[in-house]
């Protein structure tokens, strides 16, 4: 008997699976996101923004670990959103900083479509999109979602470096580990 070839899905398909998973991600991880108080950490890191946003500058702390790369996310998010009153944000706006890295996260599987494939793609960013532990995590103003979008990119850009051998992706790769330094060493 001849072997089998690997069944896969066709674009539409995968592109509807994507969009499921965004859907989904969107759908566990945006709403109710002021039901509960901040965790101390949030708190902390909610506090130390609103100082780099008032002030400009970002005291780095070696004994702290964290670095200024989700005060900047912030800041960035926030002059979209039309942030204009730092001493008012409420922990709704700071967490949707971390979902929008979470979005990304489950974005960045598509740089890894052609080793994975377009079913096993899809699949994992609908595991992704519901897997508890993502939605969880991805509902806290934390620097590890961001951290995870970083590490999950320079592995992309390196697989995407041995395929095309684009120096853009070595380039893409050096800034991710860059970033994930800065995040959190």
């Amino acid at each position: 008997m001849p072997p089998s070839k690997p069944q896969t899905v066709g674009w539409v398909t995968c592109a509807v699976l994507v969009l499921l998973a965004l859907f989904l991600a969107g759908f566990y991880r945006l709403p109710y996101l002021d039901t509960r108080p901040m965790h101390t950490d949030e708190a902390i890191l909610g506090v130390k923004f609103i100082d780099f946003a008032t002030t400009g500058r970002f005291n780095y702390d070696p004994s702290d670990y964290h670095g200024p790369v989700l005060h900047y996310l912030t800041r960035a998010y926030g002059w979209f959103a039309g942030w204009s009153d730092y001493a008012t944000l409420e922990a709704t706006n700071l967490r949707r900083v971390v979902v929008v890295c979470s979005l990304l996260l489950l974005l960045s599987t598509l740089l890894l479509g052609d080793a994975l494939g377009r079913f096993a793609t899809a699949s994992s960013m609908l595991m992704m999109a519901v897997s508890p532990m993502m939605v969880f995590y991805s509902r806290y103003y934390i620097m590890e979602v961001p951290y995870v979008l970083w590490l999950t990119l320079f592995m992309a850009s390196c697989w995407r470096y041995s395929q095309s051998k684009s120096l853009l992706w070595l380039l893409v790769a050096g800034v991710c580990v860059g970033l994930l330094h800065a995040t959190k060493e």
